[in-house]
Order: C-alpha cells, then structure tokens, then sequence
C-alpha cells in the first residue's frame, strides 16, 4: 500500500479508510507493506511502527516546485484555473527510485495506490503486479465545491482529462461510493468497482447519563467546520427550544474552529472515541457539501448509534436511509428528527438495531468485493 495519508492516529475519515483496508487484507491472511509517502505530515510514526512493525516504510516527501508555485498563483485568486492542477504535479519523482530499490529487495504480488495523485507510483510496476488505485474521491473540478460557496478551495483539484490520465494507470480502480464509480466509469475503460468502508460493528449501551447528549466528530476540514457552524447556529437552537436540556458534544479538531460557548462542549481530540459513542444519544452531522463517502456516518452506524444526517452525507448509504438511519434537508426537519429519537426512546432502539443488521451488511459484501479482486491476479 502507498498512501500520502497515515494509518495513526485515527483522526479523520481517510486514515480510517487505509487503516480499514490494511485491516481486512491482514486478516484476509495477506502479508502487507505500508508506504507512507508524508505529503500530508508525519502521523504519528511510533504508532505506525507498533502497528506494522517492519511493514512500515517511511518516505520523505518533498513538494514539487511547479506544485509550489501553483498554490503561490492560486493563493492570489480561488477563482483562477490554476486550481486544475496537472495529474503529477503533486507527485515526488524521487519515490521511483526508492521503488525500484524495494523491488530489488521485495517480491510484491499486488500494489495498491491511495489517491490517484499518487498514480503515477503504479508505472514502477510491472504487468506480473495487480495494480490497483484506491479513489477515495472525485478530483474532476473538485474546486467548484468550495467557489460556489464563496470558499477557498483546498487541497487537490484537476480535469476530466487530468483524472482520466491517471485512472489509466491502474488495472482495478476502487470507488468509495456508487455514484462515483459511475463518475469515474465515464472516465475509463479500465474497470471500477465500489469498496465502501469496512467499520467496527459492536452495539453499544447508552452509557447513564442525566441529559439528552448529541454527538458531533470532525476533523478541521472545510466540510466539517461548515456542517458545525451550521449545526450550532441552524439547528441547535431548534433542538433547545423543545429539549432545553440538550447537550451537544463536539469531538476532533474541528473543535478549533468554534469559539468557546455554553451551548456546547469542546472535547477536541480524544483517545477513546468508542466511549464517546457510548455516551452519545444521537449523532448529528449536517454535511452540506463533499464528495467521497462520510466515514464518521459508517462509524456511527456500525456502533449502532442513532444518526441524523443529510442527503450528502448519505451519498453511498442511500438504501438504509429511513431505516438504518434519518435524513433531513433542512434545519427544520433535521430538529425534529434529533427531537424525536430524544423523545422516543422505542424510535432510538429500532434505527439502532436495523443500523447494526445494515452495516453488516455492508462489510460482508465489501470484504466478498475485496477477495474477488485480489483473486483475478494481475491486470492485462
């Protein structure tokens, strides 16, 4: 596995993926290698190191300067092509000769990409590998998300074609959610199969507590400060109104990105997010824009937690909303589900246990998906 995003900690949704992925292929009974190329910081290596022992290859990135320049141009105007970025202008050249180096010492039978700005890792490989890109998430004009909402836009964004070029290189592609692998099918001829996420599935009791307790986790990214901003100032106030004695819990470094208040508590980044389930009532999250699949919802599900959430954030899980879960389209409706699964504790208890039944679902057919792939060998 070659990953610009680290296994540990555990503090967003894309770490979560990997560490899910590298999970299920050990306990496939493969023999896995982690690559982490440090694009987006260190994570913590002595975390990574327990976990994977001498699995773990560290590798040093350094940012391209035609990269750099870029961000210097697109940091002027967000509304500027130069958020298209080329499909390799964020790539590292010098991680090909530290390929070819593990190849002389390493006989791999498959390589898995994360990212396809990463792509280009896979022409160091041969047609004796099965090469496969891990998405994530759609890059094609990924910017429009955040200028159409008066935001800069972050982190990586490209064309059609960019995104094609890079699809190109892999023999499986692996999409997060349906509607991308039909997005990125139109961009192909190589196959694209969805692999959704693999999450912990353990019913959790409600642990005794004397208020009605909301969860929110995020990281800081610009979907999730939007949907807590949003959440606080929209729709809480609606809760507060019929269940005064509402308490609404905000866990991850989002946290940072509200100031201090009473109508809410702060936990920042915590070790134990299992006991923060626990702890919680029902888990909110009001995503209003983003691509991908919602980590933190799959997480909440598995654990049979109440959700609340919006049609984004349902994007990939669609068949369980109504049943497994609640979706709501604005701040009115979004209120009345949280009050209601308050209020009802039979409601809570029934989307509880048909949350468990889905999400098992959901990991018996993601892990049958992921056997089928690793067993067609390698690509053409």
């Amino acid at each position: 596995m070659i990953s610009p995003v680290a296994t540990h900690p555990h503090t967003g949704g894309a770490k979560m993926r990997i560490f899910a992925l590298a999970s299920a292929l050990r306990d496939l009974g493969h023999e896995v290698w982690f690559l982490h190329v440090g694009l987006y910081g260190d994570g913590d290596k002595a975390a990574m190191r327990h976990w994977w022992g001498d699995h773990y290859l560290p590798f040093t990135y350094r940012h391209p300067q035609s990269w750099f320049i870029r961000k210097l141009i697109a940091a002027k105007s967000y509304l500027r092509k130069p958020h298209d970025y080329g499909i390799d202008d964020w790539y590292d050249n010098q991680l090909d000769g530290f390929l070819e180096q593990l190849k002389r010492n390493i006989t791999f039978d498959a390589v898995i990409v994360e990212y396809v700005i990463l792509s280009k890792a896979l022409e160091c490989f041969g047609n004796d590998m099965l090469k496969i890109l891990d998405t994530h998430d759609v890059m094609t004009n990924r910017h429009d998300l955040f200028v159409t909402r008066n935001r800069r836009p972050l982190w990586f964004s490209t064309t059609a074609k960019e995104e094609s070029r890079g699809l190109a290189r892999a023999d499986v592609i692996l999409a997060i959610q349906e509607r991308e692998q039909q997005f990125f099918s139109s961009l192909t001829s190589r196959p694209v199969l969805t692999l959704g996420h693999i999450t912990p599935v353990e019913r959790l009791d409600t642990a005794p507590h004397h208020s009605k307790r909301l969860l929110f986790i995020g990281s800081k990214n610009d979907t999730n400060v939007d949907a807590i901003r949003f959440l606080v100032t929209n729709i809480l106030p609606l809760i507060q109104a019929q269940v005064p004695e509402v308490e609404l819990q905000i866990v991850g470094n989002v946290c940072s990105e509200l100031p201090d208040a009473p109508d809410y508590r702060k936990l920042g980044c915590i070790d134990d997010l299992v006991e923060a389930y626990r702890a919680a009532d029902v888990v909110v999250n009001p995503v209003r824009f983003g691509t991908g699949l919602k980590i933190k919802n799959v997480e909440a599900l598995g654990y049979g937690r109440p959700l609340v959430t919006t049609s984004i954030g349902a994007e990939g899980l669609e068949e369980g909303a109504g049943m497994a879960f609640l979706v709501a389209e604005n701040p009115q409706e979004f209120a009345h589900h949280v009050v209601a699964l308050l209020s009802d504790s039979s409601q809570a208890a029934r989307l509880s246990m048909n949350a468990i039944e889905f999400i098992k679902g959901k990991n018996a057919a993601n892990i049958g998906q992921l056997i089928n792939i690793l067993a067609s060998g390698s690509g053409p």
